[in-house]
């Protein structure tokens, strides 16, 4: 995303209107992917963390009451 803002920088310095505008937009469409997927890989690691809380939780329920679920 940095190098096609800095390209699409350049490209309006020489005056290359249409192009620095078509770099400057998808220089948006790649960090916005990249904040998307950071966000995803976020969620992951949450819901993994709850996951295995939960199944440590289950393994408490079930050595104090003796249920084998």
């Amino acid at each position: 995303a940095r190098d096609k803002l800095r390209a699409a920088h350049s490209a309006v310095l020489q005056e290359k209107m249409v192009l620095a505008q078509r770099l400057a937009e998808e220089s948006r469409v790649d960090a916005e992917l990249a904040s998307a997927r950071a966000e995803a890989a976020r969620a992951g690691v949450v819901n993994d963390e709850m996951r295995k809380s939960i199944d440590t939780l289950k393994q408490e329920m079930q050595r104090n009451t003796g249920d084998k679920q």
